[in-house]
């Protein structure tokens, strides 16, 4: 009898034990799991990188008390955009981040691609998920199924979003979101009925705002440290945005803007158009900073950093226009080289002031600066390489100094020039070409060059070019010898 006992008890040991080890495969074989997992699946954890692209998470948590955790065993994610901004979320484009950001998560390669349809945005199956390599759901932290990043491009037309901007389909006959677990090695889908869905958690309140600010807008003009501008200086930046815009420009003289000497807030029409803005009160010579913040519906974002500029001291501007006969009726010729000088009107007509400037095109204007002349009376004196020096009108003109543009034009009469030293050439008076060694006269020691010259087929930016086209050539030689028997020679007071 003893024996028979021993023998029993022998037995059930072994029989527990054999119970035991096949618990212990059956749970590590993963066939033993949540009986009735049940589950909340939200969007949350949103964040904005700027005004109009930020992020949101999907994480998936465990929420049956008493469950063990459950195996992962795939899903397909679909949200709908709430029609109430239906007209917003079609401008969105989104993408799927395969990052982890230090989260737990499912593997990315069980998440299948992000598609967008109309208003449907769909994570669809992807890989299957094998046996024995089930993620676990727990119901602790969550699980990250998908970190969506998203971009609008023409930002929100509200100034606040409402919270519930997404919507989880749960149930047909659209496809809809369905999440399946493994149990005893089966695949099977979860209950959505006795699960959870939310989007509450991308936003804190019942609004949900912008609240990121918005990058510095990128400047045109001026570019940083510009010199020599001249008033009124504009300024001009591109849009971040295109619709609701706003923008806070500050012009200081110091970079850090302590002394703040121009200040503007502003709106601008829906649309890309670069702002401008005219700085009509700043006319003082001397060196400024500038720097603008965007904004609009979201709030203004940073300053950008300081830009340089600099306005000249206001000069004598003039607008010449002045035709040397050699290039008069041309129309292509090369860069033709031109000195003016300023000389008081009265004896002995000192040299105040003298200006370069290059011809380019058959419109003959050029915008002359002279800095060192004040306002006054000037004889205006025109001459280049190979053409006779020209004085303007007896008695001279007046010239203010400032930023209003004088202008003088020596082909409108005859007059224009001091004795009347001009060539009409159709309606249009011209300077002499032909002074080819700037003796004061045009002479036969200005033709016999041109003709040696024009022998020896010279070309390039010589005083013997007379029709600035690169080479000395029979109509140059005509031009020296016609002003030559004019016996032409400068005439000035």
């Amino acid at each position: 009898m003893p024996r028979l006992n021993y023998i029993y008890q022998k037995s059930g040991f072994v029989i527990k034990l054999l119970f035991l080890c096949l618990a212990l495969c059956l749970i590590n074989s993963g066939v033993v799991s949540a009986e009735d997992p049940r589950f909340d699946l939200r969007l949350t954890n949103r964040n904005y990188l700027s005004s109009n692209e930020g992020y949101f998470d999907i994480v998936l948590k465990q929420v049956n008390p008493g469950q063990v955790d459950f195996l992962y065993a795939g899903g397909r994610y679909v949200i709908k955009l709430d029609t109430f901004f239906l007209s917003e979320h079609l401008n969105y484009s989104y993408s799927k981040d395969t990052s982890t950001y230090g989260m737990e998560r499912i593997p990315p390669q069980y998440i299948g691609a992000l598609t967008k349809q109309n208003d449907i945005l769909k994570l669809d199956f992807r890989e299957q998920v094998p046996l024995g390599g089930e993620p676990v759901i727990s119901g602790t932290s969550g699980t990250l199924v998908a970190r969506i990043k998203f971009y609008n491009p023409d930002l929100y037309s509200t100034s606040c979003l409402l919270e519930e901007q997404f919507q989880w389909i749960t149930w047909s006959p659209e496809e809809f979101t369905q999440l399946y677990y493994r149990r005893n090695g089966i695949t099977v889908p979860i209950n959505n009925n006795n699960s959870s869905f939310s989007t509450y958690d991308l936003c804190i309140s019942t609004l949900c705002c912008l609240d990121a600010p918005l990058p510095p807008p990128v400047r045109v003009s001026p570019e940083n440290n510009s010199e020599d501008l001249v008033v009124p200086v504009i300024l001009k930046w591109r849009k971040g945005f295109s619709v609701n815009y706003s923008a806070h420009l500050q012009v200081a003289f110091d970079s850090e803007f302590n002394n703040i000497v121009y200040e503007k807030s502003l709106t601008a029409p829906n649309g890309m158009e670069d702002i401008n803005v005219t700085l009509d009160s700043i006319t003082s010579p001397g060196s400024y900073y500038w720097r603008v913040r965007q904004g609009g519906i979201p709030p203004q974002g940073a300053y950008n950093e300081p830009w340089k500029f600099t306005i000249r001291a206001p000069s004598v501007s003039l607008k010449l226009t002045v035709i040397p006969e050699g290039l008069c009726r041309r129309e292509n010729f090369f860069p033709f080289e031109m000195k003016t000088y300023l000389r008081n009107y009265s004896a002995p007509y000192e040299l105040v002031d003298s200006c370069i400037f290059s011809i380019t095109d058959s419109s003959f204007e050029n915008i002359l600066n002279f800095s060192n002349a004040n306002s006054g009376k000037y004889y205006i004196v025109v001459k280049a390489k190979n053409t006779l020096e020209t004085w303007s009108r007896e008695g001279g003109d007046s010239l203010l100094r400032g930023y209003e543009l004088n202008e003088y034009d020596f082909s409108e009469s005859l007059i224009s020039a001091f004795g009347n030293n001009l060539i009409q050439k159709d309606s249009m008076f011209c300077i002499f070409s032909g002074d080819v060694n700037q003796d004061y006269s045009i002479n036969p020691d200005d033709v016999i060059p041109v003709y040696n010259n024009l022998n020896f087929f010279a070309s390039g930016y010589v005083s013997t070019d007379l029709t600035g086209d690169d080479l000395t050539d029979l109509t140059d030689l005509l031009i020296s010898y016609n002003n030559s028997i004019k016996f032409v020679s400068v005439m000035k007071p």
